[in-house]
């Protein structure tokens, strides 16, 4: 099973990203802090969990000014392809559909999914995640302020041309 596409609206910061085809192998999302590296791999999670690993919340995946957000990809196998569309209202409960049927339930996207491709989803819901300790809390700029004075000598090496 692998995503063969993926596109994000109004999710976070992308007003609009389009990654078309998804290549095979390992993939590397590079780019300035705060671009949104993050950001897209949270859309690609939310898209077959229906949950964030970051917030509890579906308002903070709104990009702002934005009623909603929309995380929409193909996942393709041996046996086929699943069409997943995720619409995340700032407020209220996301609206899912499976190859344009709407889908009620995170049991039931596993189930449709499992049925088109023959392979299983797992529900980010179950997931436990570290406790989050106080230098990664707050915002992205003081994070790095905070390392920065705790391992100044901790840069990447930049080969020069």
């Amino acid at each position: 099973m692998r995503l063969a596409w993926v596109e994000l609206r109004d999710f976070r910061n992308h007003a609009y990203t389009r990654i078309e085809p998804v290549p095979d192998g390992l993939i590397v999302a590079v780019g300035p802090n705060g671009e949104g590296k993050t950001n897209l791999l949270e859309g690609i999670c939310y898209l077959f969990t229906l949950a964030s690993p970051r917030v509890s919340a579906s308002g903070p995946l709104v990009r702002d000014g934005a009623e909603a957000a929309y995380s929409r990809g193909e996942v393709a196998t041996l046996e086929g392809k699943v069409l997943v569309e995720v619409e995340v209202p700032t407020k209220g409960a996301s609206r899912v559909k499976v190859n344009r049927s709407p889908v009620r339930r995170k049991r039931d996207l596993r189930r449709q999914v499992r049925a088109a491709t023959g392979f299983e989803l797992s529900v980010a819901g179950n997931v436990q995640q570290p406790p989050r300790c106080a230098r990664t809390r707050g915002r992205a700029f003081r994070r790095r302020s905070s390392r920065a004075r705790i391992a100044p000598g901790d840069r990447p090496i930049r080969a020069q041309s």
